[in-house]
C-alpha cells in the first residue's frame, strides 16, 4: 500500500511539474535559439527540439494508454502497446508488419502515413 501511495504522490508531482515546466521551457527556448543561431540553424535546432518533445509525449501516451490501445488497435495476438521506452508509432509499425492491426489501427496508420510516408514502419527503428 505504501508503494502505491508513493507512486500516486510521484505521479501528481510529475504532472504538476510537467504542466509548469514544459510550456515555459518551450517559450524560453524559441527566442534563445534565434538569438544564438542564424535563422536556418535556429529552425533546424527547433525542428529537432520539437521532434524530441513529440517523441517523449508519444512514449508517455504508449505507457498510459496501454490497455485502450491494445483493445482498439490490435488483434489478440498483436504486439502489445505499453512499453514506456517505445512510441505508439513504433508499436503500430510492428503490428503493421505483423498484420495484427484492427480496422481502427489501420485507420491510424493510414493517417500517419499520409503525413509522413511509411511513418510507422520507419518508427520501428526510430527513423521517423
Amino acid at each position: 500500500m505504501k508503494s502505491f501511495l508513493n507512486s500516486i504522490l510521484l505521479f501528481i508531482i510529475s504532472i504538476t511539474l510537467g504542466i509548469i515546466l514544459i510550456p515555459s521551457s518551450i517559450i524560453l527556448t524559441i527566442p534563445i535559439v534565434f538569438v544564438v543561431d542564424s535563422t536556418q540553424a535556429a529552425y533546424d535546432k527547433l525542428s529537432k527540439y520539437i521532434k524530441s518533445i513529440a517523441m517523449s509525449i508519444d512514449q508517455v501516451g504508449n505507457a498510459t494508454m496501454e490497455y485502450g490501445l491494445n483493445a482498439w488497435l490490435i488483434t489478440k495476438d498483436g504486439y502489445q502497446f505499453g512499453n514506456e521506452s517505445e512510441t505508439i508509432s513504433s508499436a503500430l509499425g510492428k503490428n503493421q508488419a505483423k498484420g495484427t492491426l484492427t480496422k481502427y489501427g489501420w485507420m491510424l496508420v493510414n493517417i500517419l502515413n499520409k503525413i509522413n510516408p511509411n511513418h510507422c514502419l520507419n518508427a520501428i527503428n526510430n527513423k521517423v
